[in-house]
């Protein structure tokens, strides 16, 4: 090949080229220049005088980086070295807004970290990063949603359009932005707000849209005086309009009235859909947010725990805690704080352990069931049901007489207690975490969605309901307690256990993740969790008692007149059974969120590291 281009005959660059010359090059080859062309003779020296080749390599290296195209230093991003909580929100802002202003960069944290901190300046930037978008659903619902929030207004995401309402507001204030937005959503737009504008913004608190359920309680907290407000909310306490009451708890999120909590109080006893829910769930976030302003947390003792991270705790009676860590099985004295006994597993450990006629019973990862004896670890027995995970519950259910009931992925067996030996085995597909005893019965959850009946001597009875999808199932003297999902739904349903008939069904939320354990079974209520919704129930008629609307990881627990549950942080919570008031959050407190266990008058978890935290139940801290 010719060399009056790029590329030499035998296809390789000539000294100082590229094949792939960079924007601006034209393509035209590279020529050393005087630097490089220095470096040459002053490494030619360095083979005659040693020490002057150490004086001037490091000198010739810096003149061919410099020369380099591909030399230029990896710049750090610049948000990364970014703490919104610390840092001033001019300086956040500022940052944010200068990796926006370029196309290549983090855009997807700069809108999250500009959520907070945003103000008017903001718009034009935002517009501006329009052009760089991407098909990253993500980042663009980011973008978007800030700035339909910073103009109270929904344009859709063409740059031009967004450009072109920028020139015509650009020298309006915000407060302009919203009336204008409010006019354009068919809201009566006042100022000062007169009633029927409040009425509106009320509404509106609950509107579909985003920007403007976000918008309305922070103009109605900025433009109304507060007594005005305060008259106002109690005017509409006991508003016909579900949707006036609703945006009145949000109100109070946001405005901190005299009495507030009691205010709150009065909404969440209201009956109609979704005002309680609203209420209370706003009430436990101004109790959870003075909570997080008081003291660190209730923490009454922490122990450390030898080996690996503690991955569950269980208390199989009222006196002693057993622990999961890795493949090891710790016997562990609450009052004392000591480990009794260590037992190791072929697997890692399935969450829980269960005292069943003097043996404790823990299973690992390999299905394998190991019978313990609970003073000293000492192992008893062991049989293999195969088809099972450390992530699962145990699958294990007492069957009398010596026996217990083991459930597979493959099939379901009843094992004798001092043999190891297998009494029967049936062959079906079990849902996990889905046998239980009730009524005389073994039940059990398959995957096909057509429950088993199986009686104590191992006879099997298929049933023509369908219940798909099961997370958790629940037996008790009056039925049947499962949690099922349909498509993004999560279901609680109360079954009849001689038929499978269903004998009441409730929603329990959206279902996108499987929480363990199941439903709770706390007196005359059912607790149930489904991922973004904690909810107590009316055993008998299935009747919502509360709902608290957040997103929760892993629970519910129930002990006493206490329901616990993991929120995500994580963060362990606490609620009053009968209200669903939160008592306490261990935001402060350095917990893992994994499986737990309550003794009398003390929670017991895991913490991060190797330790076990216990935290006080009896007044909630």
């Amino acid at each position: 090949m010719r060399e009056g281009g790029a590329i030499t005959r035998d296809g390789t660059s000539p000294v100082g080229c590229t094949p792939e010359a960079p924007a601006g090059h034209g393509g035209r080859c590279r020529r050393p220049g005087p630097t490089v062309a220095l470096g040459m003779i002053l490494l030619a020296a360095c083979l005659w005088a040693d020490p002057l080749g150490r004086l001037f390599t490091g000198a010739f290296d810096r003149a061919l980086a410099a020369r380099s195209p591909t030399s230029a230093p990896v710049e750090q991003d610049p948000l990364a070295v970014l703490d919104p909580g610390s840092q001033p929100p001019e300086q956040v802002r500022l940052v944010c807004h200068r990796v926006l202003s370029e196309p290549p960069g983090n855009h997807h944290d700069a809108y999250v970290m500009l959520d907070q901190v945003a103000d008017e300046t903001t718009v034009p930037v935002l517009i501006g990063s329009l052009k760089w978008l991407t098909r990253d659903v993500c980042t663009e619902s980011h973008c978007l949603d800030l700035l339909r929030y910073l103009c109270n207004v929904d344009l859709g995401d063409d740059h031009d359009t967004w450009r072109h309402w920028w020139e015509q507001n650009r020298h309006n204030t915000r407060r302009d932005w919203l009336l204008a937005g409010f006019g354009r959503a068919g809201l009566p737009a006042s100022t000062p707000p007169d009633p029927p504008f409040v009425v509106a913004l009320l509404k509106t608190a609950c509107d579909k849209r985003p920007f403007l359920a976000r918008n309305s309680p922070a103009f109605l907290a900025s433009s109304v005086p507060l007594p005005t407000l305060a008259t106002v909310v109690r005017q509409h306490l006991r508003s016909a309009d579900t949707d006036v009451k609703r945006g009145v708890a949000l109100i109070l999120r946001r405005v901190e009235l005299p009495g507030r909590l009691d205010l709150l109080r009065q909404l969440w006893q209201d009956r109609s859909p979704g005002v309680a829910s609203t209420a209370l769930t706003v009430h436990n976030d101004v109790v959870r947010g003075q909570l997080r302003s008081g003291s660190t947390g209730p923490v009454a003792r922490a122990w450390p725990v030898s080996g690996e991270e503690l991955t569950w705790v269980s208390a199989p009676d009222s006196s002693r805690l057993v622990l999961g860590a890795g493949r090891k099985v710790i016997g562990f004295d609450p009052l004392s704080g000591k480990e009794l006994w260590q037992h190791f597993c072929a697997e890692y450990t399935a969450v829980g352990s269960l005292l069943v006629e003097g043996r404790l019973l823990v299973r690992d990862g390999a299905g394998t069931v190991y019978g313990l004896d609970p003073a000293t670890g000492r192992q008893l027995l062991t049989r293999r049901v195969p088809g099972w995970s450390q992530d699962c519950g145990l699958g294990i259910v007492p069957l009398g007489r010596g026996r217990i009931v083991v459930s597979g992925n493959r099939s379901v067996c009843a094992v004798d207690l001092t043999t190891g030996g297998l009494a029967w085995t049936v062959d079906c597909s079990p849902c996990e975490d889905a046998v239980c005893w009730c009524r005389g019965s073994v039940h059990v959850a398959t995957t096909d969605g057509a429950p088993l009946r199986i009686s104590a001597g191992g006879r099997v009875a298929r049933e023509r309901t369908r219940i798909p999808d099961v997370h958790g199932l629940v037996g008790a003297d009056d039925g049947l307690f499962v949690t099922h999902s349909t498509r993004d739904d999560c279901w609680i349903s109360r079954i009849d256990p001689s038929d499978h008939r269903t004998i009441w069904k409730t929603r329990a939320g959206r279902c996108w993740s499987r929480l363990r354990p199941g439903p709770v079974l706390v007196g005359d209520a059912v607790v149930v969790g489904s991922g973004d919704t904690l909810a107590t129930l009316d055993r008998k008629t299935g009747a919502v008692r509360w709902a608290i609307t957040r997103e929760y990881d892993h629970g519910p627990y129930a002990a006493g007149r206490l329901v616990a549950a993991y929120a995500r942080g994580p963060a362990l919570e606490l609620f009053r059974i009968e209200t669903g008031e939160l008592v306490w959050s261990s935001e402060n407190v350095n917990i893992h969120g994994r499986p737990l266990a309550f003794l009398p008058g003390t929670i017991f978890t895991p913490g991060r590291g190797r330790g076990l935290l216990a935290i006080r139940t009896g007044n909630g801290r």
